[in-house]
């Protein structure tokens, strides 16, 4: 797989695979040492922080603290998934409680940012002030903040664009009817 170079051969142990699939979590040993690895999975969701994922990392930092283990964060995400089907699933919670590990987690962290990261989840992921002890950018990666005006904007624009377009046009209608009836007075 595209990982072998980073970890050494066959040690790796991929800790659920199929729960939380914008995230990956692994067991992995660097140059014999044993290392934790949190890991954006684009292929998934494009790298996007769930609930689910929140709660898979929480729970491999929560690992990592009790056995000493040092924890490897490689960021590729876009931020937190956002939408009524994470809120009702209790993104802010999970995600609380992931930031709360990450901060109380007492082994070494190191983040490295292959391609992008934005936003919270920048943060999430071993960021700035979050305790990483080394944290490294690949050239050319894309790190980011958003307003939530322009995560809103960006999340709803489709629909900011219909009702624009849709109060245009009743305002288009009701100069019509002002001026028909303006004309009829005159008349």
């Amino acid at each position: 797989t595209g990982g072998t170079a980073l970890y050494d051969g066959r040690n790796l142990l991929e800790l659920k695979p199929a729960f939380g699939s914008g995230l990956v979590t692994a067991l992995a040993r660097i140059d014999g040492w044993p290392v934790g690895v949190i890991a954006s999975q684009p292929a998934s969701l494009v790298g996007s922080l769930t609930p689910d994922a929140c709660s898979k990392a929480t729970r491999l930092l929560c690992l990592c603290d009790a056995f000493g283990l040092p924890v490897v964060f490689l960021q590729d995400t876009p931020g937190f998934l956002v939408g009524t089907a994470v809120e009702h699933e209790r993104l802010l919670a999970g995600a609380m409680l992931f930031l709360e590990a990450l901060c109380l987690t007492r082994v070494p962290k190191l983040t490295v940012v292959l391609r992008k990261a934005f936003g919270l989840a920048f943060f999430s992921m071993g960021g700035p002030g979050m305790g990483s002890d080394l944290l490294v950018a690949w050239p050319g990666a894309e790190i980011g903040f958003m307003e939530a005006l322009d995560q809103f904007a960006r999340n709803f624009e489709n629909k900011i664009l219909s009702v624009a377009g849709a109060l245009a046009h009743a305002a288009a209608e009701l100069d019509q009817s002002a001026h028909a009836m303006s004309e009829m007075a005159d008349e």
